[in-house]
């Protein structure tokens, strides 16, 4: 019985088992019993949030089996946080009734911490289906129903506690051998430690509670960014569209206005003198055929509807629906415009109100969803804080905690992923995500170094994480309603700004018809004043038919659309000729600039090749006249050059000139375009007015929609009043169901109080055990009793959430009848309104008309005096327009011809018989004319190409050539040079023979004295000695006479050197002096072809000036004649509309 008793107070039976009743901590949740498994099973309970997951995947779990009734015992003691408060010593137990427990009871403040639990558990915090199931089976787990526990029953708690302390007490002083045999395991268990088995197992589940959490997150992350997004654009682009839609109403309502005033003016002109009873049957005929449309588009109204209930979801539903839909939109704005257009802006209200609805809906879901996985997160940080007090024994494991942190890591690069995509989305919160990817990166730096603290720190980053989430959701949301009001202002500018550009497309046509006309038109002008007698004939006519005058209004509306579509047109050919001008006049001006660097560069070179001679007078004034020849041969090429080069010149100032003209022409296209970007200055102030026309219209248009919202706001307030009274039902319900869970709180104390009064009993009692048996199985059956209401109760809450449902749904269609029935109402009142308005404005029509009539024919008396009077003015008129004309025209001509003699200047004269072709009596011709001449300067563009290139080939050619031949006389020089060193050595050769020879001559002079001196002694001695020596004088004076014939010839010999030595100076001084000559001469014209340059360039910058001064002059004279023009045009438009 002890055990049956210790079973149903939440103990487990094992054989060797212990009781440990003093377990409660302080900061749990609530008071109770903490289980833990037998440590010879080596296993750990699922955590509670891995249960619950768990129990989500698979809600129809079966408990697992009641174990033994008997005490258990537990292998490892229940870890305490640090403010804990510590439990007895198991070896000590407490005896009941030793005095009062004072302090000693257990504390019942709740800690963020989910137990894994076996047996029965109370917590405050657990739902219903727990408690019933854990008393009924022992080993249920806890679900998510916390909110059906109120706050007020912690007290209860804590008494419930303090009775299960004195129940363990009692048990304790009982001296049980079981009891004891568990306080000596428990002993040792505290002594032993914890398993490895047991923490790996606890790693294991940890780690699969916090991928079940990630994956949490990662679906309300990924259903809350993205698909969010998508769905408010679309909402958004509904919107824009319905906004549009009604802007295309309130224009088509204005043009029923204009049709309706139309019809009644043709109405009341049918009527005549017609009573006002024929007005009223008229108006009886418009209301019945009004409610006939009425009843008909209400018929089609209830077929579309019903084609909604039962086809949505098919395409070819959806295309019946549609066709109906296209046929109910025919009819109204056949029949009923207004209609119609109320109809759709109530239509579009209602569902940018569901819209709004559903939007307000999803953000409650996603605020229960982020609330879930607050608690999900505050459990997984219980279950991090337990984890915390047992990492010093978790080394052995580091090799699984090494794998974990790296799948962790690789989910981290998921969420950085996702992060990057939801980044993509939302760029209003670029720089948070990004400061959170950093964060990530650092924290999964830290979890690589500092294994302790990793579970703490994935789950302060899981927080973070849905924090951002939160945020970023309320910033998206806020971002997403600024985005709508933008969008909606955007809308309204596009709407304005299309307006505008049609209106201003409309009238630039217009513009651009009357610039092709506006000569025709002066010209119709003077034809137009010989009909004005005629016009004033038909002035009367026109009066009498002032209702027709609407008509013809139009008529010449649309008349000058298309002029201006025409003039558009004609202007869009002139831009693009004026483009090929400007093209044209760039191309011309950069092959003007081309040709100008080249002939820079011949100058450059013109100026080096000076240089260089000049620096070869020195080395020339010693050559020799051989070079003479070659120098006059290069002269004249140089001069041939020289030539070239002024062509070059000549042809370039042409050029310039043509390009002047050029500039002058564009400059006249340029002052044409200025004032037709006036006239559409003009233009565009009238559709100024006309914007702010249509903005008053687009105010009330808003002012009838907040009117109409204030309205739906009402129905909305109604609907959410009868949520407020099914809320209060629900909460009834709860209440009820709460009673249910306090009797079943009663039950359970009554049944603790029965196992401590068993249990005081003990064994002495023995004889009442089988009463105690009945009691206890009466005490389940009361049980059993309370769980089948428990179940009812829940079974009667989802009833009553089905019958809110159905409540809501029966609310939404009666919603939809009561906007259907408003309007229907507002329909017909609208209607009925419309209709008693027109029959009242036709009736004030009827009346203003006949004294629009009074009045006109008072007006044509006036108007017939004015006549006379306007005559006399439109002679003037006439007159100073023909002379304006007149102007124009001459300047015009003016212009094109000088033109004309620009560019055919180097033609031949024209025939005197030829016509030249007027702009206003033949635009065509004169257009033609205007092509030709272009492509004449294109022609002489290509020619003038074609020639600079040949005068670039020609003078390359020419200065190859001249090259050459300064080379051909650069080698001649060398060679004279060689020549004049080989001469003045031989010079010096001879030189020094004749000065041999002379000491030659002098030794022979002395040695001829000395001869003589011995002969006039040998001749002495002769005459004393004897004959034969006779022979030897005379052999002597042989001798002597030779040697003074071979002087004679060695003298007559340096006698002709001299005179040959004498000869080379001479000519050398000659060539010398002729060579000075011309190289002085050549200085001489190049410094003239320089000076010549200059002088023709400065001639050049003067005519240039000179032709800036005529454009200046040609443009202003251009801006009087556009003035003249101008005031023509507006002549002629006077002319046309008093025509």
């Amino acid at each position: 019985m002890a055990d049956r008793f210790a079973a149903l107070a939440g103990y487990a039976e094992d054989d060797e088992s212990g009781t440990d009743f003093n377990s409660t901590r302080a900061g749990a949740p609530a008071g109770g019993l903490t289980t833990m498994l037998d440590a010879s099973s080596d296993s750990l309970l699922v955590p509670v949030a891995a249960a619950k997951a768990s129990a989500a995947a698979a809600p129809q779990r079966t408990a697992p089996p009641p174990r033994p009734l008997s005490p258990r015992q537990t292998n490892a003691p229940t870890a305490q946080p640090s403010d804990a408060r510590p439990a007895p010593p198991p070896a000590t137990p407490r005896i009941a009734g030793a005095g009062p427990r004072g302090n000693d009871a257990p504390s019942t403040r709740r800690k963020a911490e989910h137990r894994r639990l076996q047996g029965i558990r109370i917590l405050a915090g657990e739902d219903e289906a727990a408690a019933a199931a854990a008393a009924a089976t022992a080993a249920a787990i806890a679900a998510d129903d916390d909110e059906l526990l109120s706050e007020d029953s912690d007290d209860e708690l804590a008494r419930m506690q303090a009775d299960m302390s004195r129940a363990a007490d009692t048990t304790a002083g009982n001296g049980d051998e079981s009891a004891m045999v568990g306080l000596r395991a428990q002993k040792q268990r505290m002594q032993g430690g914890i398993s490895l088995k047991g923490n790996e197992e606890r790693t294991r589940a940890l780690q699969a509670e916090n991928n079940e959490l990630k994956l949490e997150v990662d679906l309300l992350r990924k259903r809350y960014t993205h698909n969010d997004a998508l769905r408010e654009l679309a909402v958004v682009v509904k919107e824009r569209a319905a906004l549009q839609q009604q802007l295309l109403g309130l224009s088509q309502f204005a043009n029923k206005t204009l049709d309706e005033a139309k019809l009644s003016k043709k109405i009341i002109k049918k009527l005549g003198t017609d009573t006002v009873e024929s007005l009223r049957e008229a108006a009886e005929n418009a209301r019945a055929e009004a409610r006939e449309e009425r009843e008909r588009a209400e018929a089609l109204r209830r077929e579309l509807a019903s084609a909604r209930q039962n086809e949505a979801g098919s395409v070819q539903q959806e295309a019946e629906i549609k066709a109906l839909r296209d046929e109910l939109e025919g009819i109204k704005l056949d029949h009923k415009d207004e209609l119609f257009e109320l109809q759709k802006e109530k239509e579009d209200l209602e569902d940018r109100i569901d819209a709004l609805a559903a939007t307000e809906r999803d953000r409650d879901a996603a605020e229960d969803q982020v609330a879930a996985l607050n608690e999900d997160l505050a459990a997984l940080r219980a279950e991090n804080e337990q984890m915390s007090t047992q990492m010093d024994q978790l080394e052995d494991v580091k090799a699984a905690l090494t794998e974990e942190l790296d799948k962790r890591q690789t989910h981290l690069q998921e969420l950085l992923a996702s992060e990057e995509a939801l980044q993509a989305e939302l760029e209003v919160g670029r720089q948070r995500l990004e400061l959170q990817s950093e964060e990530r990166g650092a924290l999964a730096e830290d979890m690589e170094r500092q294994l302790r603290h990793a579970e703490d720190s994935i789950a302060e980053r899981l927080q973070q994480q849905i924090n951002a989430l939160r945020d970023e959701l309320s910033e998206a949301n806020v971002h997403l309603q600024d985005r709508e009001n933008r969008v909606d202002d955007l809308e309204l500018n596009a709407a304005e700004l299309n307006a505008q550009l049609e209106q201003a497309e409309t009238d630039l046509k217009a513009l651009e018809e009357a610039l092709n006309e506006k000569t025709e038109a002066c010209e119709a002008a003077y034809r137009e004043g010989d009909e004005l007698e005629a016009a004033r004939d038909e002035l009367e006519a026109k009066l009498n038919e002032a209702n027709a005058a609407i008509e013809t209004l139009d008529q010449e509306m649309e008349d000058r659309h298309r002029e201006v579509e025409q003039t558009n047109a004609e202007i869009r050919d002139l831009s693009e000729r004026n483009q090929q001008l400007e093209e044209q006049v760039d191309e011309l001006n950069a092959e003007l600039q081309h040709v100008n660097d080249r002939l820079s560069a011949t100058e450059e070179k013109f100026v080096e090749e000076t240089q260089l001679l000049s620096r070869k007078n020195a080395a020339l004034k010693e050559r020799l006249a051989d070079a003479d020849a070659a120098l006059a041969d290069a002269h004249a090429q140089g001069d041939a050059t020289q030539h070239d080069i002024e062509d070059a010149l000549k042809e370039s100032s042409a050029l310039g000139r043509r390009v002047d003209q050029l500039k002058q022409e564009l400059d006249d296209v340029h002052s044409e375009k200025d004032r037709i970007e006036a006239k559409l200055d003009d233009v565009l102030s009238d559709l100024r007015d006309e914007e702010r026309l249509r903005e008053k219209a687009e105010d009330d248009a808003v002012a009838r929609f907040e009117e109409a919202e204030k309205k739906y706001r009402g129905i909305i307030d109604d609907k959410e009043d009868d949520i407020a009274s099914l809320k209060q039902d629900l909460a009834s319900s709860e209440a009820a169901l709460q009673a249910r869970l306090e009797d079943l709180e009663r039950l359970q104390d009554a049944l603790r109080n029965k196992e401590s009064e068993s249990r005081r009993l003990g064994q002495s009692h023995s004889d009442q055990h089988q009463s105690l048996e009945l009691e206890i199985e009466r005490l389940k059956r009361d049980l059993a009793r309370c769980e089948a209401d428990l179940e009812r109760a829940r079974k009667d809450l989802d009833r009553k959430d089905e019958t809110l449902r159905e409540r809501e749904d029966s609310l939404a269609r009666l919603t939809t009848e009561h906007r259907s029935t408003a309007d229907k109402l507002a329909s017909e009142s609208s209607a009925l309104q419309s209709l008693q308005e027109k029959l009242a404005a036709q009736l004030r029509a009827v009346e203003d008309k006949q004294a629009e009539l009074e009045q006109a024919r008072a007006d044509v008396t006036r108007l017939e005096r004015e006549l006379a009077a306007g005559d006399r003015s439109l002679a003037a008129d006439q007159e100073k327009t023909r002379k304006q004309l007149k102007e124009s025209n001459n300047l015009l001509m003016e212009i094109y011809d000088d033109l004309s003699k620009s560019i055919t200047a180097d033609r031949a004269t024209p025939r005197k018989g030829a016509v030249e072709p007027k702009p206003f009596s033949n635009f065509v011709v004169f257009q033609d004319k205007l092509v030709r001449l272009v492509a004449r300067v294109l022609t002489f563009k290509s020619q003038f190409a074609e020639r600079a290139k040949a005068i670039e080939e020609q003078f390359g050619e020419a200065t190859q050539a001249l090259k050459r031949q300064q080379e051909a006389k650069f080698r001649q020089l060398e060679k004279l040079e060689a020549t004049v060193v080989n001469v003045q050595g031989k010079q010096t050769q001879w030189r020094d023979r004749v000065k041999m020879k002379t000491d030659e001559l002098a030794a022979v002079k002395a040695t001829k004295s000395e001869l003589e001196a011995q002969l006039s002694s040998l001749r002495t001695r002769a005459a004393l000695s004897s004959p034969g020596e006779g022979n030897k004088q005379a052999a002597l004076a042989s001798r002597a006479g030779g040697l003074e014939r071979r002087l004679a010839t060695a003298q007559s010999q340096l006698t002709q050197a001299e005179e040959r030595l004498a000869d080379a100076r001479v000519k050398y001084s000659e060539g010398e002096g002729k060579w000075a000559a011309r190289i002085k001469e050549l200085e001489m014209r190049c410094r003239q072809a320089e000076e010549k340059y200059k002088r023709e360039r400065q001639g050049a910058k003067e005519r240039v000036a000179e032709m800036n001064e005529q454009i200046k002059q040609k443009e202003k004279e251009v801006e009087a004649a556009n003035r003249r023009r101008g005031t023509v045009a507006h002549v002629a438009e006077n002319l046309a509309r008093v025509a």
